[in-house]
C-alpha cells in the first residue's frame, strides 16, 4: 500500500507583505512545479517495470525536517501543491512511499519543492535520458547529467527561466527510488549544489 507525507494545512502567513509573497510564489513556483510534475505523470508506466510492482524496495525515502536551513511551509498553497503532486501517483502500480515537501523563508516566493518515491526503476539510464528532453520542452529548463554521489544511481540537473521566474530542476533515479528537487527564484541559482546533500537527508537504504 502506498505511504504518503502531506504537510499540515495551517492557514496562509498573516500580513499584507507576507501574503503578497505567496501569491506571486502561487503564480510562478505553482505552475512551475505542475509542468515539472505532468512530464513523469505521463511516463509512470515506462519508469516503473510492473513486473515489479510487489516486491520491497532496499531504500526508503522521508521528508527532512528542513532543507538548506529552511523549515517546511505549511501554508495552505504549500499544501496543495503537495496534493498536487502526490495524486500524479495515487493508484499507479508500483509505487511504495510517495513524499512531497515545501521548503523556503516564511512568505517568499523563493521555494524549493522536494519529491521523492520508492518503487523499481525500469531503466533508470534511457527513462533520465528521456526527461532531460521532456523537461525542456515543458519548462525550458535543460538539464545535463550530474554526479549522483554516494547513493548512486543516475543524475541530471538544469537551470534556467521558467514561468517567468528563475528555476532549477535536479532529478535522480536508481533501481529503488526517484526524487526531484525544484528551486524557484533566488534559491534557483545555486540550488543544483545542494542536490547530493537534500539527497542524502531523504534517501536512505537499508
Amino acid at each position: 500500500m502506498s505511504e504518503e507525507q502531506v504537510p499540515g494545512t495551517a492557514g496562509a502567513p498573516v500580513g499584507g507583505g507576507k501574503r503578497r509573497g505567496w501569491v506571486r510564489w502561487a503564480r510562478f513556483a505553482g505552475p512551475l512545479v505542475g509542468a515539472v510534475i505532468g512530464v513523469t505523470a505521463a511516463n509512470w508506466g515506462q519508469l516503473w517495470h510492473s513486473g515489479h510492482a510487489d516486491a520491497d524496495a532496499h531504500a526508503v525515502v522521508v521528508l527532512p525536517a528542513a532543507v538548506e536551513g529552511y523549515a517546511q511551509q505549511t501554508d495552505a498553497d504549500a499544501a496543495a501543491l503537495v496534493q498536487q503532486i502526490l495524486a500524479q501517483g495515487q493508484g499507479k502500480k508500483g509505487i511504495g512511499t510517495h513524499v512531497a515537501g515545501v521548503y523556503g523563508p516564511d512568505g517568499s516566493s523563493d521555494v524549493v519543492v522536494v519529491e521523492a518515491l520508492t518503487g523499481h526503476a525500469g531503466h533508470p539510464d534511457q527513462d533520465i535520458a528521456d526527461d532531460i528532453d521532456k523537461q525542456r520542452a515543458a519548462t525550458g529548463v535543460t538539464m545535463s547529467p550530474v554526479d549522483a554521489g554516494p547513493l548512486g544511481g543516475k543524475a541530471v540537473c538544469g537551470t534556467g527561466t521558467s514561468q517567468g521566474a528563475a528555476a532549477a530542476i535536479c532529478e535522480w533515479i536508481d533501481a529503488d527510488t526517484f526524487g526531484r528537487l525544484v528551486w524557484s527564484g533566488a534559491l534557483a541559482a545555486d540550488g543544483p549544489s545542494h542536490l547530493q546533500e537534500i539527497r542524502a537527508q531523504i534517501e536512505h537504504t537499508y
